[in-house]
């Protein structure tokens, strides 16, 4: 190991921060509770209230606003109730709206956005951890949405599914919905449990955000330390142990200038095994490549060296994927700089070829105050590729109100060859407000032995009116994670970001963000090696629109050759340069929402560049969606000029919440792609579906990436 000081500094910080911590960081959680009442028989799930059992289950306190007027009562009522049976949760919430108009209600695909919408948020802390939760949401029209909660909101992992059921309906009063949420799907300990429990309804014509407990405008949402508590769990049954949910593909495809082939496969997309009631087992066999879904597609001139982060669409993978979550979040505007344990990395290769994965296990969930993820997988041979195996073990410690300890362990093996990491972290939380993150990590790889660490620490003071932050992140030049993620490998990454965020009390305008953000770039050996300073002045509207003017400073330097289209090659040298951003967002619940902005860059790469963007979402029905993504990069440099377009298109018509079309067309005239995708999804029931896919990727630049492709696929899980 070298004796790098920063390492030590971190680990000196660290244990003062962990000295310090029983005196300043007991979180004082809101004291709010709703007793849930036992029923022997379930109630009907239609939308109606009129069993007897609802007229005396204990009712929630009056919501509060955070939003328009903190600390106000809500303007309209919600009356939520809890009774529960041995095997499921259900929920009764009635959304009273006094206007007569209808409520807002335009979404019915399943995890579509329904903050657009009217619509009823319910957080569940099944663990009681205070750091991460089960999301779930639902709209007038009864539409689902479910996701994770990672570390309280660092992470929202909207792939996750999960079964459970809703019923809604409407009256001249407003809305009210029924929901059944089995209790093996929230992984609840024995009898006698308290969970945590947040509510926040959306009024969208007013722009009205209302909460239970969490309506501090200090924290977010998903910051699961603030929710409230329910009690009287205490005859709970989670009924089955196993549920097995196989797969079968059926279709043809057709690749490059070949012929048509046989794309059929079964196999099992996830059998689980309940080991305790907070352990489970995941088991896969052939496991689905997600071909029944599709990548946007996207472009990165602004930074070309780094890497586009793609998320992970298999079933069994995005399972427990709280468990895993080993990551560098350094960039406020574009994601995560790095992430130890990256599932997408199984079962392709470096450019992007499939490859099979044969199966595997994982074990995720907690013993006492240890939560735990345990994953192998293995991949078959293919042609000169052989079989791989891969294996992560993490782990974590909860003390105090919210603050957490851990390790992870990543291995690939085979052919002889192997790369190992192994890391410690921690996150410490100070007077409510104040995060520290950090972590330390050391890369194994046969033929080099020094220079593969990895180091990473994070201070951030966040409220409404102020935010302050700095932290860097290093990658030493060997550190090399072939499980992992890294936005730039090789790299340090230093940050400070600065923000004041003032309600100047007028009409029309809710809030101003005035805020500058760094990033400092170095190579291992502290050359510079990028410079950008961010500057957003942002107005958010009454009316929910917001505003967004952003001027840039930039300085690159290209140690080697970067490619931004065929024949544009930009050489290594010093680039120094100025962007300007002008953005402005639709209040998303009009008919025509959605974003558009226009960027001028001078200084791009010796030369300049200009962007624009317009992705309008129109919503003339409830059943019809048509999104469209539309990027122009106009680029002149020295060694050439070029116009880049790039489409995404999506019309999505759905005949009911079970009944979803989606067609989807891409365009790059640059990488010289067309993608074209029909998706049929019919859920036939809660958990289970059956596609029909076709799609035809056209490539003029390289054939051999021309596919075609007819799916089908059937799911069908079994319960004993």
């Amino acid at each position: 190991m070298n004796n790098n000081p920063a390492v030590f500094f971190l680990f000196l910080l660290t244990s003062l921060l962990l000295a310090i911590t029983p005196v300043v960081s007991q979180s004082s959680h809101a004291n709010r509770s709703l007793r849930a009442l036992f029923s022997d028989a379930p109630p009907t799930l239609d939308g109606l209230l009129d069993e007897s059992v609802w007229l005396t289950a204990p009712r929630t306190e009056p919501l509060t606003q955070k939003e328009p007027t903190e600390g106000d009562r809500a303007s309209e009522s919600t009356e939520i109730r809890v009774v529960y049976t041995k095997n499921s949760l259900f929920l009764a919430i009635v959304c009273t709206d006094s206007t007569a108009e209808d409520p807002i209600a335009t979404e019915l695909r399943r995890d579509g956005d329904l903050s657009k919408d009217d619509s009823i948020w319910i957080l569940i802390d099944s663990f009681h951890d205070h750091r991460n939760a089960f999301l779930f949401a639902t709209n007038p029209l009864g539409t689902q949405y479910d996701a994770l909660i990672i570390d309280e909101g660092n992470e929202v992992n909207v792939e996750w599914d999960e079964v459970w059921q809703v019923a809604s309906h409407q009256d001249e009063q407003g809305w009210t919905v029924e929901i059944e949420i089995p209790f093996k799907a929230l992984r609840l300990n024995a009898r006698g449990k308290e969970i945590g429990l947040e509510f926040r309804r959306i009024i969208r014509r007013k722009n009205e955000f209302v909460f239970w407990n969490s309506w501090n405008r200090d924290f977010k949402f998903e910051e699961v330390s603030q929710a409230g508590h329910l009690t009287g769990l205490e005859v709970i049954e989670l009924g089955s142990r196993w549920r097995l949910k196989p797969y079968a593909l059926g279709g043809l495809g057709k690749k490059g200038d070949g012929g048509w082939e046989n794309r059929s496969e079964v196999g099992i997309d996830d059998f689980k095994w309940r080991l305790t009631s907070t352990l489970t087992a995941d088991l896969t066999y052939n496991t689905d490549f997600a071909e029944v879904e599709l990548d946007a597609q996207r472009v990165n001139f602004s930074n070309p060296r780094s890497q586009l982060f793609f998320p992970e669409k298999r079933e069994f993978f995005f399972e427990g994927a709280t468990f895993f979550d080993f990551s560098a979040r350094m960039n406020e505007f574009a994601g995560e700089s790095f992430r130890a344990f990256f599932s997408r990395r199984i079962g392709l290769t470096s450019d992007g070829q499939r490859i099979p994965v044969l199966g595997g296990g994982k074990l995720t969930g907690r013993v006492g105050p240890f939560s735990i993820g345990a994953l192998n997988v293995e991949t078959e041979k293919v042609n000169d590729i052989d079989s791989d195996n891969f294996s992560v073990l993490r782990m974590r410690y909860d003390f105090f109100s919210r603050s957490t300890i851990g390790g992870i362990v990543t291995n690939r093996s085979g052919n002889g060859s192997f790369n190992r990491t192994a890391g410690l972290d921690t996150r410490v939380v100070l007077f409510e407000n104040f995060i520290f993150d950090g972590f330390w990590m050391r890369s194994a790889t046969p033929g080099l032995e020094e220079n593969q660490d990895a180091y990473h620490a994070k201070g951030y003071w966040r409220t409404d009116l102020l935010d302050i932050g700095l932290g860097h992140l290093t990658l030493e030049e060997n550190f090399n994670a072939e499980l992992g993620f890294a936005q730039r490998a090789h790299t340090r990454k230093s940050i400070w970001d600065v923000a004041y965020k003032p309600r100047p009390g007028i009409s029309w305008l809710r809030q101003l963000s005035i805020r500058a953000f760094a990033e400092y770039f170095t190579t291992p050996d502290n050359v510079v090696e990028k410079k950008i300073t961010h500057y957003n002045l942002d107005f958010i509207f009454e009316s929910g629109d917001t505003l967004r003017l952003s001027p840039h400073d930039r300085f690159d330097r290209l140690f080697r050759p970067v490619q931004l289209a065929p024949g544009v090659v930009v050489p290594p040298g010093d680039y120094r340069g100025q962007s300007y951003l002008v953005q402005f967002r639709l209040d998303p619940s009009r008919p025509v929402g959605g974003r558009v902005q226009f960027s001028p860059q001078r200084g791009f790469f010796g030369g300049s560049k200009i962007t624009f963007g317009v992705f309008p979402q129109w919503k003339p029905m409830p059943s019809l969606i048509l999104d469209l993504g539309y990027d122009l990069n106009r680029i002149e440099v020295p060694q050439g000029e070029f116009t880049s377009h790039l489409v995404n298109a999506t019309l999505n018509y759905s005949l009911s919440t079970e009944f979803i079309t989606t067609a989807t067309f891409q365009y790059n005239n640059t990488a010289q792609v067309k993608t074209f995708n029909f998706r049929l999804n019919y859920i036939y029931r809660p958990g289970d579906d059956i596609f029909f896919v076709f799609r035809e990727i056209q490539s003029q630049l390289d054939p051999t990436l021309n596919d075609r492709a007819i799916l089908l696929k059937f799911t069908r899980s079994f319960d004993f």
